[in-house]
C-alpha cells in the first residue's frame, strides 16, 4: 500500500489499465524498500500482468540498488525460468543500480555479460 494504490485506484478510475510499464515504474517507486518493491512484484502478478523483460529488470534493479544481490540474481532466475530474455540493455540498468550501490564485482560481471550479448547481436 501507499503511493503505488494511490496511482493503481486512479488508474482504475480513469479507466487505464496497468500493464507491465506501470508495475515496473511502481517498482522502481519502491526500490528503497526492497520487501515493498517484491510485494509490487507479487501484486502484478496477482492482477494477471504478463511479465517481460520491463518488469524483470525493474525488480533486479531495485535489488541491486538496495546490495540485495541475492534478490536481483532471483529475479534474473525468473526471468529466465519465464522464457524472458534480458537483453544488453537490462544487463547494463542493473550494472548502474549495482555500481550505484558499491557492488563493484556483480556490475563489472553485468557489464561483460551485456557486452557479450551486444558482440552477439542481442540488444
Amino acid at each position: 500500500p501507499g503511493r503505488e494504490a494511490d496511482v493503481l485506484e486512479r488508474m482504475a478510475r480513469e479507466g487505464v489499465q496497468a500493464d507491465e510499464s506501470t508495475y515496473a515504474a511502481l517498482v522502481m517507486l519502491r526500490r528503497a524498500d526492497p520487501a515493498a518493491a517484491l510485494r509490487v512484484v507479487e501484486e502484478a502478478r496477482g492482477a494477471g500482468v504478463a511479465f517481460g523483460h520491463k518488469l524483470f529488470t525493474a525488480c533486479a534493479c531495485a535489488m541491486w540498488a538496495r546490495s540485495q544481490v541475492e534478490l536481483a540474481k532471483w529475479a534474473n532466475r525468473e526471468a529466465a525460468a519465464a522464457g524472458v530474455r534480458l537483453g544488453a540493455a537490462s544487463l547494463h540498468r542493473q550494472a548502474k543500480s549495482a555500481a550505484l550501490s558499491g557492488l563493484f564485482d556483480h556490475a563489472d560481471e553485468l557489464t561483460r555479460q551485456a557486452r557479450r550479448l551486444e558482440r552477439s547481436g542481442r540488444r
